[in-house]
């Protein structure tokens, strides 16, 4: 709009502001009764249309499309008409599924001296059906540092083999 300001709450309101609209409300669900007089809570919500021209959305006068749709519709999929993701529903929103969706990495560092470093560590991804094993080495020498990262996996896996290389220096 005209008047735009910044986001001014301390980090952690906003961890729980997320979660009561994520978790709590469910986010941007459809509230539309179906013809058996339920609601769908299918993820997507409305389209905005500003019918009078005055620059505002004003959802009291009508400006507020439902969107409407099945799965296989067509027109219906996973992502909406500016690109953005919307695909789920209230039915299927547990923690369980969250915490699924969570890619962990997991690893270990070694100092001997303080030139030379040994690093171990594991990419799980139970959505992406990774499990990979990580290894690396460090070196420091002076105001310089190299370091050097390996990714294993099965072969053909898209991350197998991956070496990553960074170069750094203290200023």
């Amino acid at each position: 709009g005209q008047h735009e300001t910044a986001h001014s709450d301390p980090i952690y309101i906003g961890i729980f502001t997320s979660w009561v609209d994520d978790w709590l409300i469910g986010g941007d669900l459809d509230m539309t009764k179906t013809s058996s007089d339920e609601y769908d809570h299918i993820i997507g919500g409305y389209d905005w249309e500003d019918l009078n021209g005055n620059g505002e959305i004003d959802t009291d006068e009508g400006e507020m499309i439902v969107t409407e749709g099945e799965p296989g519709d067509a027109g219906w999929g996973a992502y909406n008409e500016y690109g953005q993701k919307e695909i789920g529903s209230a039915k299927r929103r547990t923690i369980q599924n969250e915490l699924d969706k969570l890619v962990h990495n997991f690893g270990m560092e070694y100092w001997y001296g303080k030139y030379f470093a040994l690093r171990a560590g594991y990419y799980y991804d139970k959505t992406g059906k990774i499990m990979n094993p990580t290894f690396g080495v460090g070196l420091r020498f002076a105001n310089y540092g190299f370091d050097f990262g390996y990714t294993s996996g099965e072969p053909d896996h898209p991350l197998a083999n991956t070496m990553r290389f960074s170069l750094n220096m203290e200023f």
